[in-house]
């Protein structure tokens, strides 16, 4: 029991060491940041292999059916339920399918670099989530929430003094990009101010679960109101559009599921309370002249000063290089890409590589002399800026549908067990009934809903820290669903 009482702190070191500190190194986006983290999450991955192999010749004898030993937080042994719950062990089986027919496609691609980048950020994904729910102790998920909360307050509450103080003219010990500089948009430990805006979502997502959770003290409860103050400050000064309505989501999906702790009358009058003190406030903010608002009424899609009204206003547009810059344009080329192989997809991380061969569009006629009507005048899409279409181009529908299938599997476990709590609250009128876990459950609803929406219009779930910490989270939440 002692070795295995080791082992396990090494896979809990190890694990936990690479989800929180990776964010502090610029999202460990830069191959040189990407692959010590990585390592760390596959020595980790090792140790719980070893762990399970060793685990029958370290208790010598067959425990009881639905019971296991382990050696509680005052190192005595003691019973406890079965670590792996047959949904836990299906759900991760569910995820095997896609990682396989991903590395089957990462060995297929022509340039295997950029292939294995993009396999490897989903494998050390599914790692960190398995070890989180099989490896972890009850005290060490505890402690795994703590230290996740915490981290994400340093990292929305430096991004904000950054900004405060020096302008986020530094992104930690290296200079930050002078567009978002000169735009004065807040970028924390990312280079980026929307993977900023991430980052801060998430901390917003954390701290809405912790005020929400009924059974949870006054500590926690302050803790959430910081958590929640740092992430939306962090997501106004990045002025990320994309963060801006991702907030909405985290809001209404907070009403949505987020009070099922309550009776119905009680849920509803504070739904009622919090939409019309949200009405007041978005009219206010609308009619205001704060530097965030005016960029979300220059935005194309509102009718702002970008919006295109005629072919002849794009033509000119086009011609001045006003659109190069547009996602829309990546997204539209990275379509182009797909319809080519829409089954299998291009091939993991080539939309980098063939992104010249699609990004204008394909009504120009070159023997004629004629230009397309969106050519591309040289700027390069590294990334889509959108998660699911890059997964779509690079992947093809079997992929999509491989990866979505357990996705909304994870889901649909957190609000079976939602469910369940809301009943048994029910049931003993909704006094507490013990055993809740409503903060977890809601940290992983309102981070999944978060991320999922915000990746449809930009390419945070690229960053590998944030999906390590996406993925730790996840795994919280599902292992205690």
């Amino acid at each position: 029991m002692f070795l295995d009482s080791i082992l396990g702190w090494t896979v809990f070191a190890l694990t936990s060491f690479a989800v929180l500190i990776s964010p502090w190194f610029f999202g460990a986006w830069e191959m040189w940041w990407f692959w010590p983290f990585a390592l760390l999450i596959f020595m980790s991955a090792f140790v719980l292999g070893l762990r399970l192999v060793l685990r029958g010749s370290i208790r010598g004898e067959r425990p009881a059916r639905g019971q296991d030993i382990e050696m509680n937080d005052a190192g005595e042994m003691a019973p406890r339920e079965n670590r792996f719950p047959r949904q836990a062990v299906w759900l991760a089986l569910g995820f095997l399918p896609f990682l396989v027919y991903a590395f089957v496609r990462f060995m297929q691609t022509s340039v295997h670099m950029d292939a294995e980048r993009s396999f490897l950020r989903y494998l050390t994904a599914f790692l960190v989530g398995l070890q989180v729910v099989f490896s972890f102790s009850r005290g060490q998920k505890r402690a795994l929430w703590v230290l996740v909360v915490a981290d994400l307050c340093l990292l929305g509450g430096y991004g904000v003094v950054n900004h405060l103080v020096w302008g986020s003219q530094m992104v930690l010990w290296r200079p930050g990009y002078a567009q978002y500089v000169c735009d004065n948009r807040a970028t924390g430990s990312y280079f980026c101010p929307d993977h900023f805006s991430g980052i801060a979502e998430l901390a917003l997502a954390a701290g809405l679960a912790l005020i929400l959770a009924r059974e949870k003290g006054w500590i926690w409860k302050v803790t959430g109101l910081l958590a929640a103050a740092v992430g939306m400050a962090g997501v106004v000064l990045s002025r990320s559009r994309g963060g801006g309505l991702a907030v909405a989501v985290i809001i209404v999906a907070a009403l949505g599921w987020g009070l099922a702790q309550w009776p119905p009358a009680r849920r509803w009058y504070f739904r009622l309370c919090a939409v019309s003190l949200l009405v007041i406030g978005g009219v206010l903010a609308w009619n205001s002249q704060h530097p965030y608002v005016t960029r979300f009424k220059q935005y194309p899609a509102w009718g702002g000063e970008g919006r295109v009204h005629s072919l002849a206003q794009l033509k000119e547009r086009v011609v001045q290089g006003a659109l190069t810059s547009d996602r829309g344009l990546m997204i539209a080329g990275a379509l182009r890409a797909w319809k080519t192989s829409p089954w299998i997809g291009i091939g993991p991380g080539m939309h980098q590589n063939l992104w010249f061969h699609f990004s204008a569009s394909p009504d120009g006629n070159r023997e004629a002399h004629v230009w397309p009507e969106a050519p591309n005048w040289g700027f390069h899409s590294y990334e889509v800026h959108s998660d699911w279409v890059q997964l779509l181009e690079e992947y093809g529908v079997v992929g999509l549908a491989l990866f979505l299938l357990p996705a909304g599997w994870w889901g649909a476990l957190l609000l079976g067990a939602l469910r369940r709590q809301r009943l048994a609250r029910a049931a003993n009128e909704w006094e507490p009934v013990g055993g809740e876990h409503h903060d977890l459950l809601m940290a992983g609803l309102l981070t999944g809903a978060c991320m999922a929406f915000h990746s449809l219009g930009d390419f945070n779930l690229q960053m590998p820290a944030t999906v390590w910490l996406l993925s730790a989270l996840a795994g919280l939440s599902a292992a205690h669903a």
